[in-house]
């Protein structure tokens, strides 16, 4: 990415986004949660870290955000990614839901190293509050801030599940002491300045050669570099969704100083960040309402729902399908705004919802676009 000086101002806001092609309609949402939230004082750059995503599925993530406040510029990360394999091999691995691309936040001080001070947000989140705000938090001359990952260091003090002893191995194959120290990556702000200075993207690219299999593989590796460079923002600004169900009122596994701020975040969370295998656009929660309410009016709304029936539908399967069964996008449709046992039961009802109308004929456009074939109306008796 060549240095631009013209955008360097105290009144622009550079919101780096890292995604694939599979989460791309996902990265959407958030956007469309932050568009929400943005203010008039402000410009907000953002720009989406990627590898090799077709132009025309860029333009249409363009095409869902129409706020003069903002703009979005793509960074193919092809080349980039070329000289890091001929220098360090091809160092990076997956594991699970975790993608190469997760390792892009790595080399945000490098690609833009013409800013001061970048944010970095995960795909997987929506926005509930201005994020201009974020970026004037006084880092107090540290290199990054980040929230702490309370989920981890739960699951490492209570350490009853397979998953939380696993936290708990992984803890000590990194030799990881400050545990109350450790941050999710999920939400970061850089002071570029002070990370070209410090070299944290070499630092990190040589842990991730030197160390195999981490369970979080990038933010075990960001943890590692930054130990002790971190200035600890409030967690309402990387809200872990799972705090809503697994702590409860039972906080017996963490510090007394994280209480106060978890009950503070949970009144009024400003980011939420939807972190584990389980995801709003896969599973059904009552937590996941929140998201559900940008996708109807998001160009990648069709595509959203069939992967979604594909994933909770193992026997239908639209790639083999020759049509796309509306009935069961409408049960899609409706699903976030009811239980599933009485979905069919108040269905006239759920029909009567505002501009229901229109954002079903929008997913089926859309849906047959993505798959590239027809709808067909197939009785509820049948589904």
């Amino acid at each position: 990415m060549e240095k631009d000086n013209s955008m360097i101002f105290p009144y622009h806001i550079p919101i780096v986004f890292a995604v694939d092609d599979n989460y791309l309609p996902y990265m959407s949402i958030a956007l469309n949660s932050l568009v929400d939230r943005v203010s008039n004082c402000y410009k907000y750059n953002i720009f989406v870290m990627h590898l090799n995503i077709d132009l025309e599925r860029l333009n249409r993530l363009k095409e869902n955000i129409r706020n003069n406040n903002v703009t979005i510029e793509f960074i193919n990360l092809n080349q980039y990614l070329k000289k890091i394999f001929k220098e360090y091999g091809n160092i990076f691995y997956e594991r699970s839901y975790f993608t190469t691309a997760m390792y892009y936040r790595i080399f945000i001080p490098e690609i833009f190293s013409n800013f001061k001070k970048v944010i970095y947000c995960d795909s997987d989140v929506i926005f509930k509050a201005d994020i201009s705000h974020l970026f004037f938090i006084d880092l107090n001359n540290k290199e990054i801030g980040a929230c702490r990952d309370i989920a981890a260091l739960y699951a490492y003090r209570k350490r009853e599940t397979v998953w939380q002893q696993n936290i708990r191995n992984n803890f000590d194959k990194i030799n990881f002491r400050s545990i109350s120290d450790y941050f999710n990556s999920g939400v970061i702000v850089f002071d570029i300045v002070k990370c070209i200075q410090m070299k944290t993207v070499s630092k990190c690219l040589t842990v991730i050669k030197n160390i195999d299999n981490l369970y979080f593989p990038d933010q075990d590796v960001l943890n590692i570099v930054f130990c002790g460079h971190v200035h600890f923002l409030p967690l309402e600004w990387n809200f872990l969704w799972t705090t809503y169900i697994e702590y409860k009122d039972n906080f017996m596994y963490l510090p007394k100083k994280i209480i106060n701020e978890i009950y503070k975040a949970k009144t009024k969370p400003k980011i939420i960040h939807y972190i584990s295998e389980t995801k709003p656009w896969k599973d059904k929660n009552s937590f996941f309402v929140e998201w559900w309410k940008f996708p109807r009016k998001n160009l990648f709304y069709g595509e959203i729902l069939c992967k979604k029936l594909m994933i909770q539908n193992s026997y239908v399967n639209l790639n083999q399908n020759n049509c796309i069964y509306v009935d069961i996008l409408d049960y899609l449709l409706l699903l976030p705004y009811f239980n599933f046992d009485d979905l069919y039961k108040h269905i006239e009802q759920l029909y009567n919802l505002e501009n229901f109308a229109l954002y079903r004929k929008n997913a089926i456009i859309q849906a047959e676009s993505y798959y590239k074939k027809k709808s067909f109306l197939l009785n509820i008796d049948e589904i």
